[in-house]
């Protein structure tokens, strides 16, 4: 529990620490070339969520994600016991990117977002987002990982109606 604390707290303030960097550095509107050709960093203040739906609706984005992250810290404290690497590296992840985005809307009214990728047209995004999206798909490969560990279970256990024909009463012996 505590190594997952630190993670989170390592990871926010890694978050917290580029925003701030890309922030002093190139706001309002600078860019600077990170990979040429492939990204570059390029400031950009993100009034919504994801892909910039709901702008303006800070207070709403607030809200949700205050309640969701509280949820889910108190689903797993009260309920679920994380099990195995990819559901705690699943929570550590999306918790740290919603608290680091949260931070921002709250501080500022605004998610600082600053990866821009020059080869394809897709949202400007931040670690943050990165953190969610990948943590969603750590979440994914766990429960896959457990269906298929439940289903390898369920083909071992032997049928119960086979188990009662090799019983004791199946050859006629008390």
């Amino acid at each position: 529990m505590l190594l997952s604390f630190v993670l989170c707290v390592v990871l926010i303030g890694a978050d917290q620490l580029i925003k701030y960097l890309v922030s002093s550095s190139l706001a309002p509107n600078g860019a600077a070339t990170f990979i040429p050709g492939v990204a570059e960093l390029r400031y950009y203040e993100n009034n919504g969520a994801a892909f910039s739906i709901m702008q303006g609706k800070q207070g709403f984005l607030i809200a949700v994600t205050g309640l969701a992250l509280l949820g889910a810290v108190i689903y797993v404290l009260r309920f679920h016991k994380l099990k195995g690497f990819w559901e705690h590296a699943a929570f550590i992840l999306v918790f740290s990117g919603g608290v680091g985005n949260l931070i921002d809307r709250v501080s500022n009214g605004y998610v600082v977002d600053y990866v821009n990728l020059i080869f394809m047209r897709f949202a400007v995004f931040n670690l943050a987002d990165v953190m969610v999206c990948v943590g969603f798909a750590f979440l994914v490969v766990a429960v896959f990982r457990h269906e298929m560990m439940v289903r390898k279970q369920e083909k071992e256990k032997p049928n119960e109606a086979e188990a009662a024909m090799d019983g004791p009463d199946s050859h006629g012996n008390d």
